[in-house]
C-alpha cells in the first residue's frame, strides 16, 4: 500500500513513517501560536521570583497536598536530597476566563499535579467525597456488623 505522499507504508501499518509523524508536528505548530501553550503553560513569566518564594515560604516548601518537602527552585544553595520538584499548579478553568497569573493556586509535587487533581477533575466535591471516604470507610460498618 502506498501513500499519498509517494512513500511505501511498512509493513503492519497504514501510512509512511513521516506521514505518521506530521499529524503531531503540525498540532505542535498550532499550539505554539497560541499565548501561554506549548511544551509548558509560561507559570514562570505570570510571577516573579520573588512571588514564587514568597509561595514557597508560605507553604512551609512543602506540597499542599501530600506536605511532601519540594526544591526551591530559586535557591542555589544545598537541598534535601529527597525533596521533590515543585509545580506551580493552577486552574485550567479559571486561566481562561481570569488569566494565568489570577488562576495559580499554589505548589504541588508531581505526583500530587499530574495524578491526584487530574483523578479528583480539580473538584472540591469529589475530594470530600475521598477524604469522608477513607475517614469512615463503609465496608468497615457493614463488616463489624456481621
Amino acid at each position: 500500500m502506498s501513500e499519498p505522499c509517494g512513500h511505501p507504508a511498512e509493513p503492519g501499518r497504514k501510512r509512511c513513517r513521516e506521514c505518521r509523524r506530521r499529524p503531531g508536528r503540525q498540532r505542535a505548530s498550532r499550539l505554539a501560536d497560541r499565548p501561554g501553550k506549548g511544551k509548558r503553560a509560561n507559570i514562570y513569566a505570570a510571577i516573579t521570583p520573588e512571588e514564587w518564594v514568597a509561595i514557597y515560604n508560605r507553604q512551609g516548601g512543602r506540597c499542599g497536598i501530600c506536605d511532601s518537602v519540594l526544591v526551591n527552585r530559586y535557591d542555589p544553595g544545598p537541598q534535601d536530597p529527597s525533596a521533590k520538584i515543585a509545580n506551580t499548579d493552577h486552574d485550567h478553568k479559571l486561566e481562561k476566563t481570569a488569566g494565568l497569573r489570577a488562576s495559580i493556586r499554589g505548589l504541588l509535587c508531581l505526583w500530587c499535579n499530574r495524578h491526584i487533581l487530574v483523578a479528583l477533575h480539580d473538584s472540591v466535591e469529589k475530594a470530600f467525597r475521598a477524604w469522608r471516604y477513607l475517614d469512615n470507610p463503609p465496608a468497615r460498618r457493614f463488616l463489624a456488623g456481621s
